[in-house]
């Protein structure tokens, strides 16, 4: 690990070339449901009618995949499937099993640390953290739900589902997300269409450019203080980011500060406090990297990134300078504000 503590004027040095120092074009913006969340699609100012047929594609999508898969709507075929497929196989649509062989591919790739299977395991903690408790749960309670996790549960076949424990309970409302912004980027894409940036809060995604001499960029804020502007990510063409660690993904628990996340391969909340981002050429690729990452820790989830040489990633330690542990060479994707000292640390591969 080769460590470097710099002042922002020698690291913009070295990547404005790649970045661009003119000042953006301004940008149209227009707001669009995913998954039920709000998104943002961004142009450059003047590209209305891209604006329009993006949001078009985006609700098209959302509209047909999002229904079935939806956990809280009763009738959805996950929200059905969670209900009866230990019971008998369920028959699913084309999409819903090309949603959910997807995810359980990542699942595999990543050691099970991001599972599909595991919303009984955060249904528990949720419910846990919403009563404002002073200690974590039992030992046996958490050891009990976390028997039904795990993609060995699932049996896919050609449009059916079986599961095989009545514990094993179904959840891919936070994964369609990355997911459908992917799906959203290639059809723009496929129809010849370029300069254009989805965003969902912590995941998105950007085609093209901003303008001829600026890509796309996304705000990154300190994960101790989120008033604090810190820098930018900065996004290559068809460059996926993801988010991990920001403040809403932790609670107070008596004098502890504890993770939401909760790890499905323990079933306890993850330990880390570093923020961590992931950058890569798919959404729904980096979002499952980043949760793994932040549940990994950053020697552990470095020594994994060793297995993941298209996607980049960092993890940002509060304190007073910052460190910024980042994968080799992926400086050059992090402009950082004037106003902040780091300290970076790079891993090589």
């Amino acid at each position: 690990m080769v460590r470097s503590s710099l002042f922002i004027g020698a690291l913009l040095a070295g990547i404005l070339g790649l970045a661009g120092c003119s000042r953006p074009e301004p940008t149209e913006e227009r707001t669009v449901r995913i998954a039920g969340e709000a998104a943002t699609i961004s142009v450059r100012s003047g590209q209305t009618e891209l604006l329009r047929l993006t949001a078009d594609t985006v609700r098209q999508l959302n509209d047909r995949l999002f229904p079935l898969i939806d956990i809280y709507a009763p009738h959805s075929e996950i929200s059905r499937a969670n209900q009866i497929a230990s019971l008998s196989r369920f028959p699913i649509s084309r999409d819903t099993q090309r949603i959910l062989e997807y995810s359980v591919q990542l699942s595999a790739r990543l050691d099970g640390a991001f599972d599909p299977t595991d919303a009984a395991l955060r249904h528990l903690w949720d419910q846990h953290f919403q009563t404002q408790p002073t200690d974590l749960l039992p030992e046996p309670l958490v050891q009990a739900t976390l028997a039904g996790v795990g993609i060995e549960q699932l049996e896919i076949r050609e449009h059916a589902l079986s599961l095989r424990s009545p514990g094993t309970q179904l959840n891919l409302n936070d994964f369609i997300r990355p997911y459908l912004i992917d799906l959203s980027i290639i059809q723009m894409r496929q129809q010849g269409y370029s300069d254009v940036l989805i965003s969902l809060g912590n995941s998105g995604r950007g085609l093209g450019r901003l303008d001829a001499r600026t890509p796309w960029m996304k705000t990154l804020h300190d994960p101790a203080d989120p008033t604090r502007h810190i820098g930018n990510l900065i996004l290559p063409d068809g460059m996926a980011y993801a988010i991990k660690g920001l403040p809403e993904d932790y609670i107070r628990i008596g004098e502890n500060t504890i993770s939401r996340a909760i790890d499905p391969r323990t079933g306890w909340p993850a330990t880390s406090l570093a923020m961590v981002i992931t950058l890569g050429p798919v959404a729904a690729d980096a979002y499952a990297l980043a949760q793994v990452l932040f549940l990994d820790g950053p020697e552990n989830g470095m020594a994994r990134m060793t297995q993941m040489p298209r996607y980049h990633a960092f993890y940002i330690l509060p304190g007073e300078p910052l460190t910024i542990v980042h994968t080799e060479g992926s400086d050059a994707l992090l402009r950082i504000a004037p106003t902040i000292h780091v300290s970076l640390e790079s891993v090589s591969r």
